[in-house]
């Protein structure tokens, strides 16, 4: 089952700290993730793949 983390959450310090969560918790992607997250994706070497389409259509 893939599991994707979608564009609708809030903004700020929530979003980090979800995104941080879902990255250590081993989710298959997050929309839009926060810049501090995304670094940690990079630091985990996980491969980062940036898309156009929405991801309902994935």
């Amino acid at each position: 089952m893939k599991i994707t983390l979608g564009c609708m959450r809030p903004h700020g310090g929530y979003r980090e700290k979800l995104d941080l969560g879902a990255i250590n918790l081993g989710v298959d992607g997050i929309v839009l993730p926060h810049r501090n997250a995304l670094r940690e994706a990079e630091k985990m070497g996980l491969k980062i793949v940036k898309k156009r389409e929405c991801c309902a259509f994935d």
